[in-house]
């Protein structure tokens, strides 16, 4: 990821802090976000590249990863405004915050399934058919 968020990493932060999100900036100019009940953080920054325009956000120290152009997408709106709504729905519920256990394995997390509502039961195949020897766990649900 690049060092620098610049204006983006304010709006990002402002649209945070309106949401009542604790965030803060690390010291390589990334947006930290702590995620609830103690799942980890997701961290917002720039990818390396010709331009640095494509934002990336993904949880510290896992894999699990999604871009900024894919959230405006998703959401049907400006980047800023996207990566808002989306912490939004992690501390909300819609997304649902997994650790993968495999036994012999370092745990995986991953921000998984989009709930429509407080009726939708997350209907994601591993989590009601995990693989054998595999057991998920939710951190916001």
């Amino acid at each position: 990821m690049g060092t620098e968020l610049g204006n983006i990493a304010r709006q990002v932060g402002a649209g945070l802090s309106a949401a009542s999100i604790d965030h803060r900036m690390g010291e390589d100019g990334y947006l930290i976000v702590p995620l609830p009940n103690d799942f980890g953080e997701l961290v917002i920054g720039t990818l390396d590249g010709p331009n640095g325009d494509d934002l990336i956000i993904g949880l510290v120290g896992h894999a699990w990863h999604t871009h900024g152009k894919f959230l405006c997408w998703r959401f049907n709106c400006g980047t800023v405004e996207a990566i808002v709504q989306f912490v939004e729905g992690m501390f909300q519920g819609r997304y649902l915050l997994i650790e993968e256990l495999v036994e012999g394995r370092e745990p995986t997390k991953y921000i998984g399934t989009y709930l429509d509502g407080p009726d939708d039961d997350g209907d994601d195949p591993y989590l009601k058919n995990p693989p054998p020897g595999t057991q998920y766990k939710v951190y916001n649900r």
